[in-house]
């Protein structure tokens, strides 16, 4: 997968769908990391001004971005796969939400370390409110904290992936610090302060940037133009600027190799996680989480019982729509790091594992890179094993 990097080139936020507006609702709700669809149309209103002009885009009548960037209609042929925070040389990946997080005092760290291990699969006596005949347990009778929000760099997630034994995790303050920004909204025409039109808001930025090294977001593309000419974009609150830089090297999860270990775990316990690392949109009559008959279909071939699952609450999804100058309908989407621990039948593995390689698992919003996934096994540790299932 093409590899593109987003720095910012002074502090940023980003807005979720609640009001703004100073001097009302002064204070300003901020979230991070920002939605796919923001990065989505950055990137796609940074190409069609370098390219050509948005008047030609709203005319469509320039065949070559037309292609790309689609209409304000239908979208084009670029596709992004995901978006992963890059911080301390690496990408940093959503914490699965199979885990129980445990808040560790260090009296040599100014705040507490949080170390992250694996939920136990157990079939219980007596089925669960949801009817099925297993659940994730924590091994540990200690206050936990949730795992929503986690984060592992690139080399600790595959780590636990292959063979899960736990891991310290990460919470965004690692990578960004927050300053406290209080204004006053100002009349341009007379060139002085709006008489109690306060407000305040959170900058955020990226605390390696000052040891000079890359940090921002890697915006991975499944398909997507040449975006070596493109130098800058504009993301965020405020229009900041951001630097835009093609990296060279293919993105790629796992080896040939991992990929087999992973099949031979799956073949050996019969039983598959699928993670979420991105969020996905699963409607009411999904076509993939099929919530009657509780299994989940992968594609025409593959659709797997569902034996338990972690997942957090839903993201609200919105943003506004600039071609018909109104707010776009809002969905719901699961969100990253959510698990589903799927029952997988002799000799399936290896097709299980080939199709969520490639597959888009979002019923909206797939080319925005809503629905990407990955294929780990339950260990024997954590699950029971196929005999038993």
């Amino acid at each position: 997968m093409k590899q593109l990097l987003l720095q910012p080139v002074d502090t940023f936020f980003f807005r979720n769908h609640k009001n703004f507006t100073a001097g009302e609702n002064s204070n300003a709700a901020t979230i991070f990391p920002p939605h796919l669809s923001t990065i989505y149309g950055a990137l796609r209103s940074a190409y069609i001004h370098q390219k050509s002009s948005f008047a030609r885009f709203l005319e469509g009548s320039d065949p070559a971005l037309k292609e790309w960037m689609g209409t304000t209609q239908s979208p084009g042929r670029l596709r992004l796969r995901g978006c992963l925070i890059f911080a301390e040389q690496q990408a940093q990946l959503p914490l699965p939400m199979d885990y129980q997080v445990i808040k560790v005092e260090n009296d040599n760290s100014e705040q507490a370390a949080e170390m992250a291990y694996p939920l136990e699969l157990r079939r219980d006596e007596n089925p669960t409110s949801n009817g099925r005949d297993y659940g994730l347990y924590g091994a540990q009778e200690k206050k936990s904290s949730s795992s929503s929000g986690g984060f592992l760099s690139f080399e600790r997630w595959k780590q636990e992936i292959l063979q899960r034994k736990g891991s310290e995790i990460y919470r965004s303050s690692r990578f960004i610090e927050t300053e406290e920004k209080q204004g006053i909204a100002r009349d341009w025409e007379r060139k002085t302060a709006k008489v109690g039109m306060l407000y305040h808001l959170k900058m955020n930025r990226f605390k390696s940037l000052e040891l000079g090294e890359r940090s921002g977001f890697v915006v991975l593309c499944n398909e997507g133009p040449g975006f070596a000419d493109v130098p800058y974009l504009r993301l965020g609150g405020r229009n900041r600027p951001w630097i835009l830089q093609e990296l060279p090297e293919k993105f790629s999860l796992f080896s040939p190799q991992e990929e087999g270990r992973i099949i031979g775990q799956i073949e050996e316990s019969g039983i598959a996680r699928l993670i979420l690392l991105s969020p996905a949109v699963w409607t009411e009559h999904s076509a993939y989480y099929q919530r009657e008959k509780q299994s989940f279909r992968i594609n025409q071939e593959l659709e797997l019982p569902i034996l338990a699952e972690a997942m957090g609450r839903p993201t609200l999804l919105g943003g506004w729509d600039i071609a018909r100058n109104a707010p776009k309908t809002r969905s719901q989407a699961v969100p990253a790091g959510s698990v589903l621990y799927l029952r997988v039948g002799k000799g399936l593995a290896g097709k299980v594992v080939a199709a969520l390689k490639d597959a888009v698992l979002s019923d909206e919003l797939g080319h925005e890179g809503y629905g990407w996934a990955v294929c780990g096994a339950a260990n024997e540790k954590n699950s029971e094993g196929d005999n038993n299932v």
